[in-house]
């Protein structure tokens, strides 16, 4: 009996197989680590709260000031949700148009 020899796309294609399925081994310890990761910040950040006393509400609030520090420089023309202050990435909406057309008044 001979030795069978595999083909270089077969020789391949099974080490890349082999690649794929410790990929996706990988991104499932990847999850359940990050699973655990948000639970231990969730309980930091709850008991952070009882110690000082806050409120979801405290928080949001705060959140929502820091977004007004930066005014709205631009509108999308048919979603008046979607805004830009003109800091940070460029929003796909308004990447390569002319700008002055989103412009707030």
């Amino acid at each position: 009996m001979g030795r069978r020899v595999l083909s270089k796309e077969k020789k391949y294609g099974s080490v890349r197989a082999e690649y794929m399925k410790q990929i996706s081994e990988l991104e499932e310890v990847a999850k359940n680590v990050r699973k655990k990761e948000v639970a231990v910040a969730r309980a930091q950040v709850h008991e952070i709260m009882m110690r000082f006393g806050l409120t979801l509400e405290d928080i949001v609030d705060a959140q929502q000031k820091a977004k007004l520090a930066f005014p709205v420089k631009y509108r999308h023309p048919t979603d008046p949700r979607k805004t830009w202050n003109g800091s940070g990435h460029v929003p796909l909406w308004l990447a390569g148009e002319d700008r002055t057309k989103y412009l707030v008044n």
